[in-house]
Parts: C-alpha cells; sequence; structure tokens
C-alpha cells in the first residue's frame, strides 16, 4: 500500500508539480497551506507526522489542526515547501539546473534552504540527506571552490553554531580561504564576525583542512560530540 501512495504520488509531482493546488496522494485527508498568498498541498496526516514531530505535535495535539486537519505556514517559501513533500512521498527531490553541475550557487543555496525547512520541522533523516547531497558536490568539485558567499551569509542568518550544515559550510570555506582572503572574502568577514572565530575553531578542534577526505558519518559524530551535548539536535 506504501508502495502504490509513493506511485500515486510520484504521479501527481510529474502531471502538475506547479498549480495553486498540489496533490501527493490519492486520498487526501489535510491540507498545509503554504507561502503568502497561499498554496495548498494536500497531503495524508499520517504520513507527514511520521516524518515530523513538529508537524504531529501540531495535528495531534488538540490544537485547532486536529480538529480542522489544516495548517498554515505562511512564512514558508512554495518551492522549498514543495521539495520537501517531495523527499517525502517519493524519497527524492528536484534542484535547479541539472545534476553534472552540482556546484552551482543556486543549487547549494536550494539545499541550504532545505535544510533550515528540515530543521525548523526536525526532519532528521531529511538533514542527512542534504548532507549526503552536499558531500557528493564536495567531493566533485574543484580543489579551490568554496560555498557561495550568499549561501555563507544565508546560514548565517538562519541557523545557530550547533548546525551541521552550518559547521559543513565552515569547514568548507576554511578548506579553500584559509591561506588567502580575496576583497569578497574579507567584505564577508565583515559583515559576519562569527566567521573567522568559527573558522578557527573549526581548525584547532579537528584540525580538518578538507572535511569531504572524510566519511561524513564522522563529520556528524565530531560535530555534535564537540559542538553539541545533545546529538538529536544535529
Amino acid at each position: 500500500m506504501k508502495y502504490l501512495r509513493q506511485v500515486l504520488g510520484a504521479l501527481t509531482l510529474i502531471i502538475d508539480p506547479r498549480s495553486n493546488s498540489h496533490s501527493f496522494c490519492a486520498n487526501p485527508d489535510g491540507v498545509l497551506y503554504v507561502g503568502n498568498p497561499a498554496t495548498a498541498f494536500q497531503v495524508e496526516i499520517d504520513v507527514v507526522c511520521d516524518i515530523s514531530p513538529v508537524l504531529n505535535a501540531a495535528f495531534t495535539g488538540g490544537y485547532r489542526e486536529t480538529v480542522e486537519k489544516t495548517m498554515n505556514f505562511p512564512e514558508e517559501n512554495v518551492d522549498d515547501f514543495h521539495r520537501f513533500m517531495e523527499w517525502t512521498y517519493i524519497g527524492r527531490y528536484q534542484l535547479s539546473g541539472y545534476e553534472a553541475d552540482g556546484t552551482a550557487p543556486d543549487r547549494i543555496m536550494e539545499l541550504a534552504k532545505l535544510y533550515t525547512l528540515a530543521d525548523r520541522y526536525d526532519v532528521v533523516r531529511l538533514k542527512h540527506n542534504i548532507i549526503d547531497r552536499i558531500y557528493e558536490i564536495g567531493q566533485c568539485s574543484a580543489p579551490d571552490y568554496a560555498p557561495p558567499h550568499e549561501v555563507i551569509r544565508y546560514v548565517y542568518e538562519n541557523s545557530t553554531r550547533l548546525s551541521c550544515f552550518r559547521k559543513l559550510m565552515v569547514a568548507w570555506y576554511h578548506k579553500v580561504r584559509d591561506r588567502e582572503h580575496s576583497a569578497s572574502d574579507l567584505q564577508l568577514i565583515k559583515e559576519i564576525p562569527e566567521l573567522p572565530n568559527e573558522m578557527d575553531i573549526e581548525a584547532r578542534s579537528r584540525g580538518l583542512i578538507n572535511p569531504f577526505l572524510r566519511d561524513r558519518r564522522v563529520f556528524y559524530e565530531d560535530v555534535q560530540r564537540s559542538w553539541n551535548p545533545n546529538p538529536y539536535l544535529a
């Protein structure tokens, strides 16, 4: 039954991926209203509750959402939420451009935004999936390729230092920018005074020069041990 649901959801995505009412299943029993103006995402409540403790608490906690079977997310971006639902129902999501062009700045930014959304709703498996994709990009990128400055800015505006994604961006940026800084790098450091400090902590605590030379699971363990006393907050 679960496989059939995923197939039907996939067909829906292919037929009508960007309509004002997105349906991800054959028999939805709940609606998530995303953005402003709102776009309706028709979903199965048990499915979204299963992947997100935050949504589960809202839909089963005796609140208005429990009765009305709807939730409003006016602050969320529709494209980001669409990728979230794609992953929820079919286990994958589409990014801009071509897969081969993995280092395109917009693709890395889309992953950063999706990680922020997954972190907000405590979707741990999706966060792990995004880290995996960043590792794939990092391992295939040129030695002198660093995360785009706009991604670094976004991450610092939308995360805490406990974020695994932020730690990975710092480690990646440190790998490339440790020895010399361009004028734009100096401007970025001026805008984000925490960045050089976290780069120093990165160098002292784990001595990582290239985070992509190590297994991503080791990276998680190191981050949780050195930055986060509670691994479930990673």
